[in-house]
């Protein structure tokens, strides 16, 4: 028999996450875990990334199925690469965000995982930058015109600034940010009369996964996020769910009207 050591993956990580490995591979996957930093590091991102999810959702995968999306995940699928049938999509929307959170089949696939990071990075960022008074963004609303085509440019998408005005907000500015593995992303910063602020958290979406509205909170923040073709959108503050929902309905309403 070889000594050569077993190659760890990220499905023996997630699958320790999941406790669903078998005990003699998990003695190796531990010990491997145990004397290589990177691998810890990544094992605790997993963990961390299970911790939202089942914040999240755990709240709403007892609650039963209603009666329309159990017609809906019950007939034959016609799935497609990078695509769902728009009506499926829209049930799904409905379903699984803005109506209330289903989720389909009472579970959580695994896809979803890089979803919730994409939210957590963009709750995570909201927290740095929202409490600075005097450097809330690297670029100035004044200079809106400008600052859009550089995001634009540095994400190699068109990105927008949403006007908000009509909900009480208005955009103090936006900034340039490093997304995982050096990439890119984009923040947009709002605030009301009062000082309470909002933002729009957007990076390259590389993950080739669709996602309709989803809800997460962590942290006493609030978060709307979708992954559309090419880029991804989280929507953060300290709003109730329904608050946030109008806010995100507004600013999703604004990115798809080109």
């Amino acid at each position: 028999m070889s000594d050569r050591p077993m190659r760890i993956d990220d499905g023996d990580l997630q699958a320790l996450v999941d406790d669903a490995l078998d005990p003699s591979r998990r003695d190796v996957v531990e010990a491997a875990v145990a004397a290589d930093d990177a691998l810890a590091a990544q094992l605790a991102a997993y963990r961390q990334q299970n911790a939202l999810l089942h914040q999240a959702f755990d709240p709403v995968a007892a609650e039963p199925v209603p009666a329309a999306l159990s017609r809906v995940a019950t007939r034959r699928p016609v799935w497609r690469r990078r695509w769902v049938p728009a009506a499926v999509a829209a049930t799904l929307a409905l379903a699984v965000g803005l109506g209330g959170g289903w989720l389909l089949g009472n579970h959580v696939v695994p896809k979803m995982r890089a979803g919730v990071q994409f939210a957590a990075d963009g709750i995570a960022a909201h927290k740095v930058y929202q409490v600075e008074v005097r450097h809330p963004v690297e670029v100035a609303a004044a200079e809106e015109k400008h600052l859009v085509a550089w995001l634009s440019k540095r994400l190699a998408n068109p990105v927008k600034a949403p006007h908000l005005g009509e909900l009480g907000y208005g955009l103090v500015g936006g900034r340039l940010l490093p997304a995982l593995a050096g990439d890119p992303a984009a923040q947009f910063m709002y605030e009301t009369g009062s000082g309470e602020r909002l933002t729009l958290y957007i990076r390259q979406n590389t993950t080739e996964q669709l996602a309709a509205f989803r809800f997460v909170e962590a942290g006493g923040l609030s978060a709307f996020y979708w992954l559309d073709e090419d880029l991804a959108y989280a929507i953060v503050a300290a709003l109730p769910r329904e608050s946030l929902m109008q806010v995100s309905r507004e600013i999703y309403r604004q990115l798809e009207d080109e």
